[in-house]
C-alpha cells in the first residue's frame, strides 16, 4: 500500500490570523480564549515539523483557492 503525504504551505503569520478569527466555544469566552492561546503556542512548533516532511511530500501553495489544492492533490493521486 502506497501513501501519499501532501503539506500545504501558509505563512505563520497567515495560521495566526485564522486562529485569532475562529470561534469554537462562542456562549463560553474563556474556554475560547484557552483554546485559542494553546493553538496559537502550537504555531512555532508545527511550522518546523514542515523541515523533517517525508520524501516524496507533494507541497502544496496554501494562497491558491481550495478548488485548485483539491485538484492538485487529486492529480497527483491519478499518477
Amino acid at each position: 500500500m502506497n501513501v501519499a503525504h501532501y503539506f500545504i504551505t501558509v505563512s505563520t503569520d497567515v495560521i495566526r490570523r485564522r486562529i485569532e478569527a475562529q470561534s469554537f466555544w462562542p456562549q463560553d469566552p474563556a474556554r475560547d480564549a484557552q483554546v485559542r492561546t494553546w493553538r496559537l503556542a502550537q504555531v512555532d512548533r508545527c511550522a518546523q515539523a514542515a523541515q523533517n516532511l517525508p520524501d516524496g511530500t507533494l507541497t502544496l501553495d496554501g494562497t491558491l483557492p481550495v478548488e485548485q489544492l483539491a485538484a492538485r492533490v487529486t492529480g497527483a493521486a491519478r499518477s
